[in-house]
């Protein structure tokens, strides 16, 4: 879920400064198999 408001201060002009793009499930390693 995407936050839309700040949790300090609840303001919602907020800013995208770090994108960090499409992460993988922290854990979600390929079995010796599908690798």
């Amino acid at each position: 879920m995407l936050r839309t408001d700040c949790r300090g201060c609840e303001s919602d002009n907020l800013k995208i400064f770090l994108d960090l793009g499409k992460m993988p499930l922290a854990g979600g390693f390929l079995s010796n198999t599908a690798a």
